[in-house]
């Protein structure tokens, strides 16, 4: 699907969301609430969201093998500018460009460094899973947080574990020759020689291509070779979304909301899941609803939380793009070269 079609279904899911949500609102209630926020404490969530993005450069490094030759710098950057993107385009594009341009910068395969973003969602949504399974056993028990986490926990350990054995498969010679050279050398021998040269070309330049980035996406998953770095990276994950859920209890505190670091913390993990629907620029909507429903097990009225999401969001939408825009300014890139140029494959070689 092409980006302009994402695009436009992204934009319908989070207008359905946000439609559904008004017709279930009174907004000048929500405006009203607007009107008791404290300030106060505020000032400390730009430190501290800033943190959260000197720690996920910290891990993305270890998640590269802890690479000496990468600069936290430039991982930095690449994190800012791609997390930017996905506040403007659909559907998390912006994890592809950042994987285009930090490839390109560092000179290392695109599908080598998208592996390593999957990996960091896979991290972050084990680990939230993990906290959210927690705080609903231990503090809120309801059946519809059972099935949310029920149902993410079988995407993300599902995730982790097919990376896992994946990641070993690729130790094994004998996985890429059987993947290559008895599958499709076979194909080729009974069917392929059937057809018009032109045709085999084809579907050689396919082959290859399928080969160069299978074997390149491979080589990003080699820290489940080390269980020192992985250990790391997990224990950075949970720093990274302790200061997440720090500036969300900042947040809601600052409407006079009267719930503890935990149920901010659990806040925090329905609204980072419900993100998962690919709806339109910063998940827009289905943040919203994710928002109510969270607050809404607190007691939290439904137009009082909507105007705690609205403020988070925009908080958090303006500090990672006001970080963005620095890096594309200083690293001159073109903004309108972020959707031409999302790509994670580069020529393959050949292997026939």
């Amino acid at each position: 699907m092409r980006i302009c079609g994402k695009k436009i279904l992204g934009l319908m899911i989070s207008i359905f969301f946000i439609t559904l949500i008004i017709h279930q609102i009174d907004i000048k209630k929500s405006l009203d609430s607007f009107n008791n926020i404290n300030l106060t404490l505020f000032p400390l969530i730009i430190p501290i969201y800033y943190l959260a993005f000197l720690m996920r450069a910290l891990r993305w490094k270890v998640i590269l093998s802890n690479d000496s030759s990468l600069k936290i710098r430039s991982l930095i950057s690449s994190i800012f500018i791609g997390f930017t993107a996905n506040s403007f385009l659909p559907a998390r594009m912006g994890e592809f460009y950042r994987a285009h341009l930090f490839g390109k910068k560092e000179n290392i395969k695109r599908a080598k460094v998208f592996a390593s973003i999957v990996i960091e969602r896979v991290f972050d949504g084990s680990v939230l899973f993990f906290i959210l399974l927690s705080l609903i056993f231990f503090l809120y028990s309801k059946p519809w947080l059972f099935k949310l986490a029920f149902a993410v926990g079988i995407i993300f350990i599902g995730s982790f574990c097919f990376l896992l054995i994946f990641s070993k498969l690729r130790k094994s010679s004998l996985f890429r020759e059987n993947f290559i050279l008895i599958s499709l050398k076979t194909l080729f021998n009974n069917i392929l020689n059937k057809f018009p040269e032109n045709i085999q070309k084809g579907i050689f330049y396919t082959i290859n291509k399928v080969d160069y980035l299978l074997s390149s996406f491979l080589d990003g998953l080699d820290i489940f070779h080390y269980p020192g770095l992985l250990i790391k990276a997990v224990l950075l994950t949970f720093l990274i979304w302790l200061c997440e859920g720090t500036v969300v209890f900042i947040i809601i505190k600052g409407f006079g909301i009267n719930i503890n670091f935990l149920s901010a913390v659990f806040v925090l993990c329905v609204t980072a899941f419900s993100t998962m629907i690919p709806a339109g620029p910063a998940s827009i909507g289905p943040y919203q609803w994710g928002y109510i429903l969270a607050l809404g097990v607190f007691g939290i009225t439904k137009e009082l939380a909507f105007a705690v999401s609205i403020v988070n969001q925009f908080i958090a939408v303006s500090l990672v793009s006001s970080g963005g825009f620095f890096f594309i300014w200083r690293d001159h890139i073109n903004f309108k070269e972020i959707e031409n140029n999302i790509k994670i494959e580069e020529e393959p070689e050949k292997v026939f």
